[in-house]
């Protein structure tokens, strides 16, 4: 049981990780491309719903729908890890 959640918990981090680096996409198109506030506003709801997706899917398939306190832990985790290592 308990390495099951360890098991999902390191899913959660790579998921963070993961849209870490979509963002760090998102950001370096938007410095390449000016865009109006529009069209970041268009992004930034683009990226919204493409981490909405990317989460809702790999919780129903690791964790079977059930929304528990540390995959937002790890999400987050997952994030933080990736900014502070990779995105320099």
């Amino acid at each position: 049981m308990i390495q099951n959640q360890l098991f999902s918990f390191f899913i959660y981090v790579l998921v963070g990780f993961l849209l870490g680096f979509i963002f760090d996409i998102f950001r370096a198109l938007r410095k390449s491309i000016k865009n109006s506030t529009v069209a970041t506003n268009i992004e930034d709801i683009l990226f919204v719903i493409i981490s909405f997706i990317i989460i809702a899917m790999v919780v129903q398939i690791v964790s079977i729908g059930e929304l528990r306190f540390y995959i937002l832990l790890g999400i987050i985790l997952g994030i933080l890890i990736y900014f502070l290592s990779v995105r320099k």
